[in-house]
C-alpha cells in the first residue's frame, strides 16, 4: 500500500506519516514494497503476529509451574524471551518468603549481560545467532564478546546458566531453557540471594529443570535435556560459598 493511500484512508497528513512509516521500515516492521510502490508488512511483523498466539499459550502453560516452583525454592521466578538485542519478562511468580527479589513482567535487559541471555543465545538457530551477532559484536569489545559467547556455548551444553544479576548485586541468577516443538522459546530464571540461607544450588537446579522441562513438554517438546551439574572444583561465575553445591 502505498503512503498516499493509507493517508486518504486514516485522513492524516502525508508528513505525519511519514514520520511514522519511516520509524517502522528503521526497527524493520515494515519494508518497501517488491513492486517498488508504496510498503509491505515485513516477516518480522508477521513473525510477531504468529507469535502472540504461541507467547500466550506459553504463559498459561507456565505459570502454574512457575508458582509450584517459587513454593518449592521458597525465591521468586521469572520468564523471558528475546527481543532483538533485549531479553523481555512476560511472567513472574513470587515467593511466599519475608525476603526476596523478584522482576516484574515488562522489565527489559541487554541479552548480552544476564545468565537467561547467555542460554537464549546458546540454544538460538544459526540465523537467530547470526543475525544476532552482527548487532552485538558491534558495540561489545572483543573481550566482552568472546566472554559471552564462552557463557552460551557452555549454556547449550550444560542445559541451564548460573552468572551474578547484571541488575542487582548480590543476586545470582540461574537460568534454563524452555522449548517447544520449533526450539527454544524462553528461559525460566531464579534469583538466588547469596545473602539468605536456605536452599542448595544444586536442589534449585534440579527443580529449575523439572519444571522447564514440564513446561517445555506441554509446548510440544517430549524430549528432556539431561541435567548435567556443575564442576564442583571450579563453580560457574558468580558463585560464593553461601550458595553451596551438595550431592
Amino acid at each position: 500500500m502505498t503512503l498516499s493511500a493509507v493517508s486518504n484512508r486514516l485522513s492524516r497528513s502525508m508528513n505525519e506519516l511519514f514520520r511514522m512509516f519511516q520509524v517502522l521500515v528503521d526497527r524493520g516492521y515494515l519494508a518497501p514494497a517488491a513492486t517498488g510502490a508504496g510498503y509491505e508488512l515485513s516477516p518480522k511483523l508477521l513473525t510477531v503476529a504468529r507469535s502472540s498466539h504461541t507467547l500466550r499459550k506459553l504463559v498459561a502453560v507456565a505459570l502454574p509451574q512457575m508458582q509450584a516452583l517459587a513454593e518449592a525454592t521458597k525465591y521468586a521466578c521469572h520468564l523471558s524471551v528475546s527481543a532483538d538485542q533485549d531479553l523481555v519478562v512476560i511472567a513472574s511468580a513470587d515467593a511466599p518468603a519475608d525476603v526476596n527479589f523478584s522482576v516484574k513482567p515488562g522489565f527489559r535487559s541487554d541479552i548480552s549481560a544476564s545468565a537467561a541471555g547467555a542460554v537464549i543465545f546458546g540454544f538460538g538457530t544459526y540465523d537467530f545467532r547470526e543475525r544476532l551477532s552482527l548487532l552485538l559484536s558491534k558495540r561489545m569489545d572483543a573481550a566482552d564478546w568472546a566472554k559471552f559467547n564462552g557463557w552460551a556455548d557452555k549454556a547449550r551444553a550444560q542445559g541451564y546458566w548460573i552468572a551474578p544479576s547484571d541488575v542487582m548485586p548480590g543476586v545470582t541468577d540461574v537460568s534454563s531453557a524452555v522449548f517447544d516443538d520449533t526450539g527454544v522459546k524462553a528461559t525460566l530464571t531464579i534469583p538466588l540471594l547469596q545473602s539468605r540461607p536456605g536452599i542448595q544450588l544444586s536442589q534449585a537446579l534440579q527443580l529449575l529443570h523439572d519444571a522447564t522441562a514440564e513446561i517445555s513438554r506441554k509446548m510440544g517438546r517430549p524430549e528432556v535435556l539431561p541435567l548435567v551439574a556443575p564442576d564442583i572444583a571450579a563453580p560457574p561465575t558468580g558463585i560464593r560459598p553461601m550458595l553451596k553445591l551438595v550431592k
